[in-house]
């Protein structure tokens, strides 16, 4: 049976080979780019290799242990006493076969060890595992300090949440499950201080009979609950005072001791405290969630053009003057897209902080819209893999000619991501009583009653859009962002007979 040879899991991952055979280090090069690692440097001068080491920052280093000037445990030792975050996994590869080699290598650092002659198959899948073993390393220590930061910013709210109970003039205790003791505030403490009450049993200090009161509380269901009581305070004067007792995260119970007169007050400051809270977790959750989404969306439209930028350099560094002009321009002309790519997307990043700041400011100029609408579509035209079916009517508006651009390629460019190949957009332009309308259509999935305005905010993407082409959720933003300066709205609607309209009202000059 022949097995296939592993394939690269992480591409782009960063492998450097150094052997003092140019051919054995032409031959791991070519092994390793054939199975899809895109960034393989190899060096026959270990000296070389070593002042390339910091600027490369390799993710692996297949390493020949035996070779003159500086041999492989030297530079592993230099490697080993790296920083941390570049201290790559070494692979020794070596001839010689002795045990010893393998255990001393192994003792100072390296991560696995390959005979020579190595075989290809091998080798793949001990790089593979090494490399894996490193993103996944990588990716931990990205996750321990996301949740560190998060950690800290909770530590934060609840020391605040802590303060802010304190400070209440009122009793304030949560117990748990079995009615012991779990927070007192200092209020609380001095309370149960003048009553001669032990700190644990919060209950003994009302007159009523303990097991009544304690039943009550067992029975707690999602919903507060006043209690009559009457407390005795050390002095031997009993007042009436009024028992609030509330269910927490399911197990603990909140209770506040006030008196009848003051229970407007006292209900008044919890529930500002409360809600300081649910406050503070719905921003910590909606920062998470933009977070994640941020770096979900917009790390892979900044790795595709970036990585197609960064291999044509080197493959221009590396064997420019072994191409013609046909190809060295046809390379260029691709890096020019992705590098035009990548200012599009600074450019739309920017717009949206400035949009959010309300820092972003337009010139408005008076344009044929139709005209405009016109000449977007013909530098959008794909052929038949979107066929777009037109409609304009001559309309006067005001408008920023650059953003309004931008306003109808992201629509179209939304249109084409969400709905299957071979499918028609519908793009048309009326004039709507003292409106002017722009419509997109589409014959897509639709959107749901439930994202028609989620989908304009920051981030938030329709499920429909293959996982190939997720775009960065912001395109859609920036549409509502530039429209509203236009003095205009944005909405989307159902496509009768099925798909999506998205659909930009702005006003007409009078």
């Amino acid at each position: 049976m022949i097995h296939a040879e592993p394939q690269a899991e992480w591409s782009d991952a960063t492998v450097m080979v150094v052997d003092d055979e140019p051919l054995i280090c032409r031959m791991l090069e070519r092994v390793l780019e054939q199975r899809g690692y895109e960034q393989v440097q190899s060096f026959t001068d270990p000296e070389e290799a070593r002042s390339s080491y910091v600027a490369l920052k390799p993710d692996l280093v297949l390493l020949d242990l035996h070779m003159p000037k500086l041999d492989g445990t030297a530079l592993l030792k230099w490697i080993m006493e790296r920083p941390s975050e570049l201290r790559a996994p070494v692979i020794i590869m070596t001839g010689a076969g002795r045990a010893e080699d393998a255990h001393r290598t192994l003792a100072l650092g390296a991560a696995d060890f390959l005979h020579k002659p190595v075989d290809t198959t091998e080798l793949l899948l001990r790089v593979r595992h090494q490399l894996r073993e490193r993103r996944l390393r990588r990716e931990l220590a990205e996750h321990n300090e996301r949740l560190g930061s998060l950690v800290q910013e909770r530590a934060g709210e609840l020391a605040l949440l802590s303060r802010v109970l304190d400070e209440m003039p009122l009793p304030a205790f949560v117990l748990t499950r079995d009615l012991q003791l779990h927070f007192a505030n200092e209020r609380g403490k001095r309370f149960l201080a003048d009553a001669d009450a032990e700190m644990p049993d919060v209950l003994a200090v009302t007159t009523r009979r303990r097991a009544e009161v304690a039943a009550i509380l067992r029975g707690l269901g999602q919903q507060p609950q006043r209690i009559p009581v009457v407390v005795r305070g050390a002095d031997g004067r009993e007042r009436r005072t009024e028992l609030q007792a509330q269910r927490v995260n399911g197990d603990l119970i909140a209770l506040l001791f006030h008196d009848v007169e003051e229970q407007e007050l006292a209900k008044e400051t919890l529930g500002r405290a409360l809600s300081r809270e649910r406050e503070s977790v719905d921003r910590m959750r909606a920062l998470e969630t933009l977070r994640t989404n941020f770096l979900t969306a917009v790390s892979h439209e900044l790795r595709t053009p970036l990585t197609v930028v960064l291999g044509i350099a080197e493959l221009l560094r590396r064997h420019g003057v072994a191409l013609d002009e046909g190809q060295r321009s046809e390379l260029l002309e691709r890096l020019e897209e992705n590098a035009d790519r990548l200012a599009l997307l600074l450019e739309d990043l920017l717009d949206l902080n400035r949009l959010s700041e309300q820092q972003r400011s337009v010139t408005l100029e008076r344009s044929d819209l139709a005209e405009l609408v016109a000449g977007v579509l013909a530098e959008l035209a794909d052929g038949d893999e979107h066929p777009i079916k037109v409609e304009l009517e001559p309309c006067q508006v005001d408008v920023e000619v650059a953003t309004m651009r931008r306003v109808v390629s992201n629509l179209v460019r939304n249109a084409r991501v969400h709905t299957p190949a071979g499918t028609s957009i519908e793009v048309a332009l009326r004039r709507v009583e003292d409106r002017v309308r722009l419509t997109v259509a589409d014959r897509g999935p639709g959107v749901p009653d439930r994202l028609k305005q989620r989908i304009f905010e920051r981030f938030e993407q329709g499920g429909s859009a293959p996982s190939h082409q997720p775009g960065t959720g912001i395109g859609l933003t920036l549409v509502r962002g530039f429209v509203a300066l236009y003095g205009g709205e944005v909405w989307v609607e159902d496509t009768p007979g099925g798909g999506a309209t998205f659909v930009v009202d702005l006003p007409a000059p009078s």
